[in-house]
């Protein structure tokens, strides 16, 4: 049988849950230590904020033409997709924008991957995903990318062994 889990990454407009809008979405689904799933959509924004767009690198016009994130159809396909227990890098971040515009069950399990990384001997400079990435040579592709991001974590988590430890 194994153990199902998923890791999730968003890249949003901004920082507030409230008012700010997901720009990309991933979620990696993996069976014990396989990715066997990649979701990976991006979605139009009225306004991408300043700050975001210098770390995500998307713009408005970039994503003109994309379905909107908090769309009824959008909704059921994350929801269909969003099953099993996830881990995020700061999963209060992604968590809040997920629960904000209903798309993933709330008593869903989740795991904060930033708190793991701060149980480990290694003491890095900080606990950014970049850093834990760079220290273990995982190349994740695009930087700041929610489906690069999610990739390099799902690596990551697998190289720790964390579904097994958390979940299983």
């Amino acid at each position: 049988m194994g153990i199902f889990w998923q890791v999730v990454d968003i890249e949003t407009t901004g920082l507030d849950s409230k008012v700010e809008e997901v720009a990309e979405l991933a979620i990696v689904t993996c069976h014990n230590t396989d990715v066997i799933n990649i979701f990976h959509k991006y979605y139009e924004v009225k306004k991408m904020g300043e700050v975001a767009g210098k770390v995500n690198g998307l713009t408005e016009y970039q994503l003109k033409g994309w379905p909107k994130f908090n769309s009824n159809e959008n909704i059921n396909i994350v929801r269909g997709i969003l099953k099993y227990p996830y881990f995020a890098h700061n999963v209060d971040f992604d968590r809040g924008f997920l629960l904000a515009s209903n798309v993933v069950n709330p008593d869903l399990k989740y795991i904060d991957t930033v708190k793991l990384c701060k149980t480990k001997p290694t003491k890095l400079e900080n606990n950014k995903l970049q850093t834990w990435l760079k220290y273990f040579n995982i190349d994740a592709g695009a930087k700041h990318s929610a489906l690069g991001d999610s990739l390099g974590l799902a690596r990551l988590i697998i190289l720790q062994g964390w579904q097994i430890k958390v979940i299983g």
